[in-house]
């Protein structure tokens, strides 16, 4: 894991000052190496060290030793080439090595400055402007070396920079917007989501928003800034914050995607399964910061990641198959987001080269998988409305003709009944009944006459205004209520309804089926205290026109209406 090749035992030469390209690149490739085994050596002891060349010059540009790494010691070697003494600032930028220590020899090699911090004592004393660590030097014409020792049982990465005041002031400002933006941006989306969560009450949202909480303070703790400004005096648990935080980060994501996929009545074994991982890690985690073995709750955490990112993968997977867009918004979200821990994790331990841009990977890498399981949940939402509006329509529609029914029918008639009361306008109902239907059912089979009532529901729908409202109010019954349609207006338009359906010939398979109706007719009352009595009469008015014979039309008497004198015109 020690991502940093030597060459064979040998000093570097000094590097002039002023030729450091701005500070932008970390100095790996000037520093001499050595790993401090036994007990821990004063500076002189490890001065002596490199002079013997007992030390290995880097070739690359970041020391990465991985968790749980002895104390290592570099040097640095600066030449100021000018006549005065120059200022920069030495940045070593990782927030979680628990000691740096930092001394400062002239070219005679005598000590001139030291400098301890380190995330084992508190964070008072150390400069806001970075997360890292950083030590302001003035180097005086000549030469002067910088002896570094840095020990930390967490990943042990030293990236060491050399910069002159603006270049520092323009990578503090990069810094403080870029990780505004990130944070920003997390919690306007836990905020959303919390309001939506108390306003819909959809536990998805609750958990996604812990999710996303959680995620913030994992990386707050490891970029440094909870250290900065939120536990500043607490150094112990500065100690476990990273490991402990992105345990349940990752608990908190599996649990969210276990109620996002609905695994729990799908896949309900994989539910347990990934249930019973998240416990059984969160005991071993207890004990390791119980029994104090910090490195091996780092290793644990290494493994549970991996755990979390095959197992997100394969929750996704599971559920592949399903047509939802949220599941599959869920899966490029869970690979992007796995990538980016999978890259910083890499970074970090030393499996690939570490940069600033690998080292957050896994920051970028939640902001894009955030935002895709925002879209995830914003298509799940839409997936439940259309359900509900499907079941609704369902609810109100007849499947076998495709009509309005009867329950439809008191849900949308009020509006039409208050509209006529209130501005006296005229309101007709038809009621028609299909003649010796229960003859052709038993001549022909109860298919011939569900053929013939889907044809006889096309040819009403054909027939109807916009404004109307057409109904299959029970067997081979049909009701139509007609706004701003008088008695006689009605009557006409359900003689040439009549005619219509006498004239048709309907084909099913090889037969011809012939079918006519009855219709009664009858228009809105002054007295009428409800629909229902107006229904009631057009249905007394079919009653008439069966017993006159069937296949014609009978309309209730015009008694009391209550319409204004001027005509209506219907469209009929």
């Amino acid at each position: 894991m020690l991502c940093m090749s030597a060459s064979a035992t040998a000093s570097a030469p000094p590097v002039a000052v002023n030729a450091i390209d701005a500070g932008t690149a970390p100095l790996g490739n000037y520093v001499q190496i050595f790993t401090e085994t036994g007990a821990r050596l004063p500076w002189y002891e490890a001065l002596r060290k490199f002079n013997n060349r007992e030390a290995t010059a880097s070739t690359h540009k970041v020391l990465v030793a991985g968790i749980g790494a002895p104390p290592h010691w570099l040097r640095l070697t600066l030449d100021n080439h000018s006549a005065h003494t120059i200022e920069r600032h030495l940045l070593i930028d990782a927030a979680w090595l628990d000691e740096v220590d930092v001394y400062q020899l002239n070219a005679e090699q005598q000590l001139q400055h030291t400098w301890h911090a380190g995330d084992s004592k508190a964070f008072a004393g150390r400069s806001k402007a970075t997360t890292g660590f950083l030590y302001r030097v003035h180097l005086p014409p000549g030469t002067s070396d910088i002896l570094m020792r840095v020990a930390t049982p967490d990943p042990l990465v030293v990236p060491v920079y050399l910069l002159t005041a603006s270049a520092f002031e323009n990578r503090a400002t990069q810094h403080y917007y870029s990780y505004g933006f990130s944070y920003g941006y997390l919690l306007a989306l836990i905020a959303f989501n919390g309001m939506l969560y108390f306003g819909l009450r959809d536990p998805r949202h609750l958990l996604y928003a812990i999710f996303l909480s959680i995620f913030t303070f994992a990386n707050i703790a490891y970029t440094g800034h909870g250290y900065m400004w939120l536990w500043p005096n607490s150094p112990e648990w500065q100690r476990w914050a990273t490991p402990v935080l992105i345990c349940c980060f990752g608990s908190a994501g599996l649990v969210f995607a276990i109620s996002f996929l609905n695994l729990h009545t799908e896949r309900k074994r994989l539910s347990q399964l990934v249930m019973t991982i998240i416990v059984v890690f969160a005991l071993l985690l207890l004990y390791g910061v119980a029994a104090h073995q910090q490195t091996f709750v780092l290793y644990l955490t290494f493994v549970f990641m991996l755990f979390y990112a095959l197992l997100m993968l394969t929750m996704g997977m599971a559920m592949f198959s399903s047509s939802s867009t949220g599941t599959r918004y869920y899966i490029y979200a869970a690979i992007t987001g796995v990538l980016g821990v999978a890259i910083t994790a890499a970074s970090v331990w030393g499996f690939i080269p570490y940069s600033k841009a690998g080292f957050r990977a896994a920051e970028f890498g939640m902001l894009v998988e955030a935002t895709l399981l925002a879209l995830a949940l914003a298509a799940r939402i839409r997936e439940v409305q259309t359900n509900h509006l499907n079941a609704e329509k369902l609810a109100s529609t007849d499947p076998l003709t495709g009509l309005k029914n009867r329950r439809a029918f008191y849900l949308t008639s009020p509006a039409m009944w208050s509209n006529s009361l209130r501005y006296s306008r005229p309101l007709s109902a038809i009621v028609l009944d299909l003649d010796h239907f229960k003859c052709l059912n038993d001549s022909h089979g109860h298919a011939s006459g569900d053929h013939v009532l889907k044809v006889v529901g096309v040819l009403l729908r054909q027939q109807v205004r916009l404004s109307d409202l057409v109904v299959r109010w029970g067997g081979e019954e049909f009701l139509l209520l007609l706004p701003e349609t008088n008695a006689t207006e009605a009557t006409a338009f359900a003689e040439r309804l009549r005619e219509l359906l006498s004239a048709q010939q309907i084909r099913y398979g090889d037969k011809r089926l012939h079918v006519s109706a009855s219709f009664g007719i009858a228009e809105r009352r002054v007295s009428d205290s409800s629909i229902d009595q107006l229904i009631e009469r057009a249905d007394s008015a079919l009653y008439q026109a069966k017993h006159a014979g069937r296949n014609c039309t009978r309309t209730i008497g015009d008694t009391d209406i209550d319409v204004e004198a001027e005509p209506v015109i219907n469209p009929h």
